[in-house]
């Protein structure tokens, strides 16, 4: 559709609609703020889109749990090197915290029912 006829078909919908249809003459009213506001232009489409030109380092971060006692040796490497290495040997750096028990006793357990290792544990 032209922009040129978009909003004068816009207007001559919401003056033909029938007054009993709320929903839908509020829509119309909202298409038609929106289309003025941006005179025409669709700038909210460019926006969502990341420069893949520049070269800007981007950060993904992600919170992963670990079962210490499950995994002895993944907690042991992780802390000596900083890093997890996946399946697709991809390495991610890492701030890590362990915990014994369940991270939830930490909003609503007594004191000291979890106990977060130092930096290096004793394995």
């Amino acid at each position: 559709m032209e922009e040129e006829k978009y909003l004068p078909e816009l207007m001559a919908e919401k003056d033909s609609l029938d007054p009993s249809f709320v929903h839908a003459s509020r829509l119309l009213a909202e298409e038609i703020e929106k289309f003025q506001g941006s005179d025409g232009k669709k700038e909210d489409e460019e926006k969502k889109y990341l420069d893949v030109i520049s070269n800007k380092n981007i950060k993904l971060s992600e919170r992963v749990l670990i079962p210490v006692k499950q995994y002895p040796k993944v907690v042991s490497h992780l802390l000596s090197t900083g890093k997890l290495i996946t399946t697709s040997k991809v390495s991610l750096k890492c701030k890590c915290l362990f915990m014994e028990s369940k991270p939830v006793s930490l909003l609503k357990g007594p004191v000291g029912a979890t106990k977060a290792y130092p930096s290096r544990p004793s394995l």
